[in-house]
């Protein structure tokens, strides 16, 4: 075939620039793409309109209970077919992460979960913040959150800052433990569902983190601000804002929690998906 082809155009094939060639065929590439044939749906605009953005630099004072989630994705190098995720909630002020693994991206598996961590957490949320997904954007989730009296809000398509707790906690707890491997079986799915509430729990109860104190005009003199190191755990109980019976419960977790145990559980769990391959 290659015998086929001219002298000269051998030739100005091997000489012609990308820019050019480019350039040749982009009136071809405009009669083979794929035309827009249906316009957006109203229903998802609705929902986009109910929901308001609520940009980094607009964030409340007052943070108690302001929860930002996120999804991430067991995809490895490929988004098609079904993958297991994980849905991340992190409370801003406290640090406190709830993990729970997904089937897949559903926005059955992902309301469904969301309420549940809603219902089960410790102290009483105030605004959850998730991005702009479509499992989050949904009118089941708005009316449930309605139903707990929740102003639900959502990040700006494209910024990762509008929500940076729980962006932070994706490193390093999810991909910190879990990595970037691909998960699409029945079995791993299992797998992930009992390891991921006991990497939150190891975190929020015995892991300390840093975290930047309020700024008082001495810092702003000096240019430092004042740092404190402790779990999500001993932030809650030195809050004002837990009930008697929450605080009670609580203490009785941290106290009925043995931290080598559940260690050992979770590495173990952590072996089981690499003993598949």
């Amino acid at each position: 075939m290659l015998k086929d082809i001219p002298a000269r155009l051998k030739r100005y094939l091997t000489t012609v620039s990308p820019a050019t060639i480019d350039r040749l065929l982009a009136p071809v590439r405009d009669r083979a793409a794929i035309k827009q044939h249906y316009g957006r749906s109203p229903h998802a605009a609705w929902l986009r309109k109910v929901v308001p953005v609520r940009p980094c630099y607009d964030k409340p004072a007052d943070r108690f209970g302001y929860l930002e989630a996120d999804t991430v994705l067991h995809c490895g190098n490929s988004t098609r077919g079904q993958f297991v995720c994980t849905l991340t909630v992190t409370e801003a002020e406290t640090g406190w992460t709830e993990l729970r693994a997904l089937p897949n991206r559903a926005q059955l598996w992902t309301t469904q979960t969301l309420k549940r961590i809603l219902a089960r957490l410790p102290f009483k949320p105030t605004e959850p913040h998730p991005d702009n997904g479509g499992e989050f954007i949904n009118a089941p989730l708005i009316r449930a959150t309605g139903r707990l009296k929740l102003k639900q809000t959502r990040s700006r398509a494209y910024h990762k800052n509008d929500a940076p707790y729980v962006e932070s906690k994706n490193g390093s707890l999810v991909r910190a433990y879990i990595g970037h491997r691909r998960h699409d079986t029945r079995q791993e799915f299992l797998i992930l569902r009992r390891l991921a509430p006991l990497i939150s729990l190891r975190h929020n109860l015995f892991m300390p983190t840093m975290k930047l104190g309020p700024t008082t005009s001495q810092d702003c003199q000096s240019g430092r601000r004042r740092r404190t190191t402790t779990t999500p755990c001993h932030r809650l109980l030195k809050s004002t804002r837990l009930s008697p019976a929450q605080r009670r419960r609580l203490r009785n977790l941290r106290h009925n929690t043995d931290y080598y145990r559940l260690t050992g559980r979770l590495f173990d769990l952590l072996r089981r998906p690499d003993r598949a391959y």
